[in-house]
């Protein structure tokens, strides 16, 4: 047990730590860092899931794959933990993380299409790559609604309305750019790291930061939506119908 002297000193020093890391990084990178006391902390932190109440020690908003790799260097050389953020959009809010240096990939959302490929940004929301990919006349495998980040949802299958015919979201994952967590990059492939693509592709995660990634496009067909509705007065016969199926 600390008597209260020692454990104030532990404190301090972590803080001292904090705040050494925070210049460290700031002098680094081209994107800004929002860290506790900054004015825009506070809204920085929150995620889709206001149920969530996290406190990281800094907010790095990274604007490139060099952003990314000074913040996963200066957290490994002052020992803090890291979360990354897409979009924020995981239930469980496990992008912000206390005391941890969040890599927030927001910034970072530019999407380019290339024949039936798209090279998504870290940060692209699914909303954008729907839309980039409509105006080639080719369909995206998202989720269900265009909010959360392409990246996060297809890292961890991305179940979506186009299953039946096309798959996961990541079924359409071809390739990617990681940041390690040594701060290297790596392009991973059918052909450079195999390994890693896989495990993208359902490994559960923690393999790196990823910077971009290629997804396969699908032509877009004619596609019929809609509801089918009964009264109530119909509902004994439709689910006695629907037990029989």
């Amino acid at each position: 047990m600390y008597h209260n002297r020692e454990f104030e000193n532990m404190v301090q020093n972590v803080i001292g730590q904090s705040e050494q890391a925070v210049h460290d990084l700031e002098g680094q990178m081209q994107g800004r860092v929002t860290a506790r006391g900054d004015e825009y902390y506070e809204n920085a932190r929150k995620v889709w899931n206001g149920a969530v109440d996290h406190y990281p020690v800094a907010i790095a908003f990274c604007e490139s794959a060099e952003d990314v790799q000074a913040a996963v260097r200066t957290a490994r050389a002052h020992n803090l933990p890291v979360s990354v953020r897409s979009r924020g959009h995981d239930a469980a809010g496990r992008s912000v993380r206390s005391d941890a240096l969040v890599i927030d990939l927001s910034l970072m959302d530019h999407v380019q299409i290339d024949d039936q490929v798209a090279t998504v940004a870290g940060g692209a929301t699914a909303a954008k790559v729907i839309a980039a990919a409509a105006a080639r006349n080719l369909m995206a495998v998202t989720g269900w609604n265009g909010v959360p980040g392409i990246t996060g949802l297809t890292t961890v299958g991305g179940y979506g309305p186009l299953i039946a015919s096309h798959g996961l979201a990541l079924d359409s994952l071809t390739g990617a750019e990681l940041v390690l967590a040594d701060g290297q990059r790596l392009t991973v492939d059918r052909d450079k790291n195999p390994d890693l693509l896989l495990a993208l592709k359902g490994g559960g995660g923690n393999f790196g930061v990823v910077t971009w990634m290629k997804v396969r496009l699908h032509p877009a067909r004619q596609v019929l939506g809609g509801m089918i509705l009964f009264p109530w007065g119909e509902a004994e016969t439709v689910l006695a119908g629907m037990a029989r199926q």
